[in-house]
């Protein structure tokens, strides 16, 4: 039966919610540590030790705009720049092109 299941006392309560608090505590902490890592995907390491991003636009926008772009980052001289096909990206700022 279902209530045979239920916490009988308070203290009970307590330990089920703080186990509860405690897993997504722990989910909200994997979620920040994949999201991290798929950060860091993104990111590459040239010869002379800089660090340069592979931005790839997620909308139609400005070059401009942060949120044209996968984790915000407009992209700066040296960053590999993707721009999927159905997307139209307006360069309104100084942009290099190689």
């Amino acid at each position: 039966m279902m209530h045979e299941l239920l916490p009988k006392s308070i203290a009970e309560w307590h330990l089920l919610l703080a186990g509860a608090l405690l897993g997504v505590t722990v989910m909200l902490a994997v979620m920040a540590a994949i999201i991290h890592g798929l950060r860091r995907h993104y990111e590459r390491g040239r010869m002379d030790g800089r660090i340069t991003r592979r931005c790839v636009a997620i909308k139609s926008g400005a070059w401009s705009d942060s949120s044209t772009w996968l984790w915000g980052d407009v992209p700066a001289e040296g960053d590999t720049v993707v721009i999927p096909e159905h997307i139209t990206v307006k360069v309104d700022a100084d942009a290099y092109f190689d």
